[in-house]
């Protein structure tokens, strides 16, 4: 099983739920602003509800990546019973650390910024798409890393006629393919969404709120990413001292590789063969 990754659907797909817009029983308005947070525990609690559902009694690994791996703690900690293996991809470890809630706030302040906004209460009106485009761009470059920017563009120009010190509005090869890589994500994505996502990652900690590290007993293998700005390696480090601290089977992996946090996605396959140990 794998814990969910991402705020953003393919294109093509529609765009993803948008909080603001779910209609509040009581009213039959949207939310808006009044929605409350939603957590990565509730995320596990729905998909817990899904396989009761299923008849699913027993699951051999959970792992996911990101935003997953984080669900895959909480299904070690909610649900030790039905899980055999835990394996945290490119995750914060146990608990969303300092330096972590800060760097993700940032994520957000475009669009708390956006006059559009309005607290979260734009249905019937404009949406925030400026401060949403700012935030996405603030999130993609986080989730990369300089080796994949000098290796994917160098310092070309946008158009080999357009020098950027001839004209402000003249940029780098990077900066047009970010600026339209957003726009494109732009249109499947919503704000609140995003705004909702960051607040259930900034309260994720294994230990507080109901759920313990201590119930976390499955053979752990974590993976993590040598240049990862988002999640540190340090962070998986820590989780794998606190867990082997309690007695509980852990492994830690980097992955050596220079293109940031989204690595852990594209260059997995490299872990083919320590993870098919891991699951054997």
């Amino acid at each position: 099983m794998s814990g969910s990754e991402g705020p953003f659907e393919e294109p093509g797909l529609g765009k993803v739920w948008a909080p603001n817009l779910t209609p509040d029983p009581d009213t039959g308005r949207p939310y808006g602003s009044r929605f409350p947070i939603v957590t990565n525990r509730d995320f596990c609690r729905m998909q817990k509800a899904l396989l009761d559902e299923l008849g699913v009694r027993r699951l051999h690994c959970v792992t996911g990546p990101s935003m997953g791996a984080m669900q895959t703690f909480e299904w070690g900690a909610q649900y030790p019973q039905m899980v055999d293996r835990l394996l945290p991809v490119i995750g914060p470890g146990l608990h969303a650390e300092p330096y972590f809630i800060a760097e993700i706030d940032l994520w957000t302040l475009p669009i708390l910024c956006d006059p559009n906004w309005r607290g979260g209460d734009y249905f019937g009106g404009p949406e925030p798409l400026e401060g949403l485009r700012q935030a996405l761009k603030i999130v993609t470059i986080t989730a990369r890393a300089p080796g994949w920017a000098q290796r994917t563009f160098g310092r070309d120009w946008a158009s080999a006629e357009a020098d950027p010190l001839a004209a402000p509005q003249n940029l780098f090869r990077v900066e047009s393919a970010l600026d339209a890589l957003v726009a494109d994500r732009a249109r499947h994505a919503d704000a609140a969404h995003l705004v909702h996502l960051v607040r259930g990652c900034r309260t994720y900690d294994i230990g507080r709120w109901g759920s313990s590290v201590a119930a976390i007993r499955a053979p752990t293998l974590l993976i993590s990413i040598t240049s990862d700005a988002i999640m540190f390696p340090a962070y998986s480090q820590h989780a794998a001292e606190e867990l082997r601290a309690q007695g509980t089977p852990v492994q830690w992996e980097q992955m050596n590789t220079d293109g940031g946090h989204l690595d852990g996605l594209s260059e997995i396959a490299t872990m083919a063969p320590r993870i098919r140990e891991f699951l054997a």
